[in-house]
């Protein structure tokens, strides 16, 4: 592996996707880095699949995305996270850029030499890979907030999809933060997450997941599709100097990054790289 980038993107989120692939067509060498084995961010593993999306405004690599997976959605705004993963794996794989999936990022430093990189824990060990410029596109912020950076907890929820109900009376549920009815009869639902606590938040999300089951159980329903984890929405990184050449998706936009208008951060992110 090349032990120098032009650039490194950490996080195959929907904006980092687009960010690596534009700057790689621009002739640069570019690393993409994810800590899961597909793209798509909180879309493919959390099934963040709500996106409100204005086509008119999209254009470029972020509109070539859309119209690939829009005519398999599953209505009212629900994108169907495998579509998402195909697409976004074709457009990765239609570039130069350099994929590194199953690696989390365990730092971010400059060199007394003056060069950037990043320390990444692969199952090979540790590897260190410097670069001329860093995007953080993760949606958590995690290489800014590695870098002393803060970041507030705005809320945490569970997506998940259920089988078609008999009735809805499950929608009375407490749990549940909201439910979209798919054109096929099945619900797209949130539940809502109440622990701020870092370590027993899968406790939690189990155990509300286990008392939805029974209230589905009433409505004649099941769960069909569960997340890889919790999504967790915080106030952006800030409070600390970043490493100069480390830029945050937050700081590209300049704007909070909203997790129901991903492919309006993705075409803001394609405009400015």
């Amino acid at each position: 592996m090349i032990a120098h980038y032009d650039h490194i993107v950490i996080g195959a989120s929907l904006p980092g996707v687009i960010a690596a692939v534009k700057r790689a067509a621009s002739g640069d060498s570019v690393l993409l880095t994810n800590a899961c084995g597909f793209p798509g961010g909180s879309i493919t593993e959390l099934l963040n699949c709500a996106q409100r999306v204005d086509r008119s405004a999209l254009s470029g690599i972020t509109a070539s995305v859309f119209d690939a997976v829009f005519p398999d959605s599953f209505g009212a705004g629900i994108l169907n996270p495998e579509s998402m993963k195909y697409a976004l794996q074709h457009v990765l794989e239609s570039s130069s850029v350099t994929p590194l999936f199953h690696v989390v990022p365990t730092a971010v430093t400059r060199d007394a030499d003056g060069a950037l990189g990043v320390q990444l824990l692969a199952k090979e060990g540790s590897i260190r890979i410097t670069a001329s410029g860093i995007l953080d596109a993760t949606e958590e912020h995690h290489a800014a907030a590695l870098c002393g950076a803060s970041r507030s907890i705005v809320q945490r929820s569970v997506h998940l999809f259920i089988t078609p109900p008999v009735d809805d009376r499950f929608l009375t549920d407490p749990l549940i933060r909201s439910a979209v009815r798919l054109d096929d009869g099945r619900y797209w639902v949130t539940l809502a997450i109440a622990t701020k606590d870092e370590y027993f938040q899968e406790n939690e999300a189990h155990e509300a997941i286990d008392r939805f089951r029974l209230t589905l159980d009433k409505s004649g329903s099941r769960l069909q599709m569960l997340p890889l984890g919790i999504r967790t929405d915080y106030h952006g990184a800030a409070g600390a100097a970043l490493p100069e050449g480390l830029l945050t998706i937050e700081k590209v936009i300049g704007r909070p990054l909203q997790p129901d208008a991903l492919f309006t951060a993705a075409q803001q992110i394609e405009e400015r790289s």
